[in-house]
C-alpha cells in the first residue's frame, strides 16, 4: 500500500491549508487501492467486541496519511539526488527507462553489424552513461573521503560555582561541585573534535583580593588545552567582581552578564573567520542549570542560533522533595534557595531551547514533565509529524546522553 500510494502523492504540490484536515488533503491525492487497503486494515478490531471506536479508526487513517506523505517525500528525494548527479556527471537530467537502455543497445549492436558486412567503418562508440548500466557493469568509483574543516564556534555557559580547568577545587562551597567538572570536562573535549574550530565556556569572574578565593578565578581567558587547544574558560564580571555571590544571589545580574557575552561572542566569531579561510559559524548557545539556561536563552535569542539546555537538577522537583519531606515551609523554602525564581528562569531556557539534555528517560517523565513548558505526549505528536513545526508548533527535543557518553 506504501509504495502504490508514493507514487501518486506528490510533495511539492501539496501546500498547507490549515482549513483542510491533513488526511483530507493527502487521501485526495492516493489511489483508491490504497485507501481502500488503509480503511480495512483501520477496521479491524483488536477488544473483545469486535471493532474500534471512530476516534481510534480516525487517529489510524491520520498515521497512514503520515507515512503515505513520508514515503512520497523519501521518493522524491531520492528522485532529486538521482537527477542532481546525473546533471553533475554530464549526462542530463531525464533518467531513461530500462526498457530504453536495452533498446538502444540492440539498436547499437545491429548497426555495428551492419557495418561490418557492408564494409563500412564502424561508427564512434560513446560510452554510456554510468547510471544507465546495471550495476554488475558500472565502472568502479574510488571514494575519498571528505576533506574535515574545523568551522564550528561553540559557546558554554556555567554561571556559578568556582571554574578552571586545572586543580579544581571541588566540594570548596555548595556550588562548586559535579557540575564544574561536567562542564571543564566537556568543553575541553569538544575543542578536540575535528570539526570545531573553538569553545568558550563562560563563567564568572571573581575577584582579585577576595578571602579564600584564588586569584586564578579573576584572569579574563583560560586555555583548558594547552596553548595550541581549542577550547577555553572566558570570564566575565556578573553584578560586583569583589563579591563572590551564592547561587541563589546571582539573579538579579543575569541580564547584565548577558549584555556581556554577546558583543565578546561577535568579537570572537569574526576575529575566528578572519584568521580562517572557510566560513566558522557560531553553532549553538549551550546553558547548564537554571541561571546559565536563562543566559543562554538571552543570548540564543538575541544571535538568531540554536539554544541547547542541560538542567543537572530542576526547582519544581526539589521544591516537591522539600515540601513532602514536611520540615521546612514554603516561605523557608522561597527565602533559603529563591526557588520561584528559579522556576521561572527553568521555563524561560525551556521556552527558547532547541534541545534537552537529559542524564536518564526518568529526567524527561518525571521532572521536565513538571514544567508549563513540555508536555510529553504531544512533543511525541509535534516529533513525528515535524511538518508542523514550520508553523509555529514547537517543543524542545529531550536528548538522553548519560555522563561519560560521547
Amino acid at each position: 500500500g506504501g509504495s502504490a500510494g508514493g507514487n501518486n502523492v506528490s510533495h511539492a504540490s501539496s501546500q498547507f491549508d490549515p482549513s483542510v484536515p491533513f488526511f483530507v488533503s493527502q487521501a485526495s491525492q492516493a489511489p483508491p487501492e490504497a485507501l481502500a487497503r488503509a480503511w480495512r486494515k483501520s477496521s479491524v478490531g483488536t477488544s473483545l467486541f469486535g471493532g474500534l471506536a471512530a476516534s481510534e479508526k480516525e487517529h489510524r487513517l491520520t498515521n497512514c496519511s503520515w507515512r503515505l506523505w513520508g514515503i512520497a517525500l523519501t521518493k522524491e528525494r531520492a528522485a532529486c539526488a538521482r537527477l542532481t548527479q546525473r546533471a553533475a556527471a554530464g549526462y542530463g537530467t531525464e533518467i531513461p527507462e530500462d526498457s530504453d537502455v536495452e533498446d538502444d543497445r540492440n539498436e547499437s549492436s545491429t548497426s555495428l553489424k551492419n557495418a561490418a558486412s557492408s564494409g563500412e567503418d564502424e561508427p564512434e562508440i560513446k560510452e554510456e552513461a554510468p547510471s544507465e548500466l546495471p550495476l554488475w557493469r558500472q565502472p568502479t568509483i574510488t571514494w575519498a573521503p571528505p576533506r574535515i574543516t574545523p568551522n564550528l564556534y561553540v559557546v558554554m555557559v556555567s554561571i556559578h560555582g568556582l571554574v578552571r580547568g586545572e586543580e579544581m577545587e571541588l566540594g570548596k562551597d555548595a556550588d562548586t561541585g559535579g557540575q564544574v567538572k561536567y562542564v571543564v570536562d566537556m568543553a575541553r573535549e569538544l575543542g578536540r573534535h575535528p570539526h570545531v574550530a573553538r569553545v568558550d565556556l563562560f563563567t564568572r569572574l571573581v575577584g582579585p583580593n577576595i578571602d579564600g578565593v584564588d586569584e586564578s578565578y579573576s584572569v579574563p581567558l583560560e586555555p583548558l588545552d594547552g596553548p595550541d587547544g581549542r577550547s577555553f574558560v572566558r570570564r566575565l564580571q556578573c553584578g560586583d567582581s569583589s563579591v563572590y555571590y551564592p547561587k541563589e544571589q546571582l539573579w538579579p545580574h543575569l541580564r547584565e552578564y548577558s549584555d556581556r557575552c554577546v558583543p565578546v561572542i561577535q568579537q570572537t566569531l569574526a576575529a575566528l573567520n578572519a584568521q580562517s579561510d572557510d566560513r566558522i559559524r557560531l553553532a549553538c548557545v549551550h546553558g547548564h542549570y537554571a541561571d546559565a539556561g536563562e543566559i543562554a536563552a538571552n543570548v540564543a535569542c538575541t544571535l538568531g542560533v540554536p539554544m541547547v539546555l542541560t538542567g543537572h537538577s530542576l526547582g519544581r522537583n526539589k521544591l516537591e522533595h522539600l515540601l513532602r519531606g514536611g520540615r521546612i515551609s514554603p516561605a523557608e523554602v522561597e527565602k533559603k534557595y529563591n526557588i520561584s525564581r528559579r522556576i521561572e528562569g527553568e521555563e524561560r531556557a525551556l521556552n527558547v531551547a532547541d534541545i534537552v539534555i537529559t542524564s536518564t528517560a526518568q529526567e524527561i517523565a518525571e521532572q521536565w514533565a513538571l514544567y508549563d513548558g513540555y508536555a510529553p505526549r504531544l512533543a511525541s505528536v509535534l516529533r513525528k509529524t515535524a511538518a508542523s513545526t514550520r508553523y509555529g508548533r514547537s517543543m524542545a527535543l529531550m536528548k538522553v546522553i548519560p555522563p561519560g557518553v560521547g
